[in-house]
């Protein structure tokens, strides 16, 4: 493997857990990280209001990033969590999957394709691909 392509590759040992936002208290659906994970969303407005809560949990905010489906006129939160957390934190990783109205493998190609530009900014932790999310509320 060259070196462009390992820097590019993406690993296929994450899941993408989704959690649709309904109501303010959203935030509460997400159990306290064992570590510190990222985190999307599909629509302005979601994840600026709690960025402060999603951080006193262990999740860091990286971006408005429209990906994938959702249902009409809902906002959804993307996590991201490497195998290996899922692993050494089965408990949580129970708790979170279980909570979660979506999970998709990265393991399985053509959802990694799909969500190529979605695991980019998460594994960066942000960038100019995805809009960073207002800390004023709406």
């Amino acid at each position: 493997m060259d070196r462009s392509t390992r820097r590019t590759a993406q690993p296929p040992d994450a899941t993408v857990l989704r959690f649709f936002v309904s109501g303010p208290d959203w935030v509460d659906r997400l159990p306290v990280a064992p570590q510190r994970l990222t985190v999307s969303a599909t629509a302005e407005g979601v994840l600026g209001p709690v960025t402060e809560a999603l951080r006193a949990r262990g999740y860091e905010p990286v971006g408005v990033i429209a990906a994938g489906p959702v249902p009409d006129g809902t906002a959804a939160v993307d996590v991201l969590v490497p195998a290996r957390v899922a692993a050494t934190h089965p408990a949580w990783w129970s708790d979170a999957s279980g909570a979660a109205d979506r999970g998709l493998s990265t393991a399985m190609g053509p959802v990694a394709v799909i969500l190529r530009n979605l695991l980019t900014v998460h594994r960066r932790g942000g960038t100019a691909a995805a809009r960073r999310p207002s800390t004023s509320a709406r």
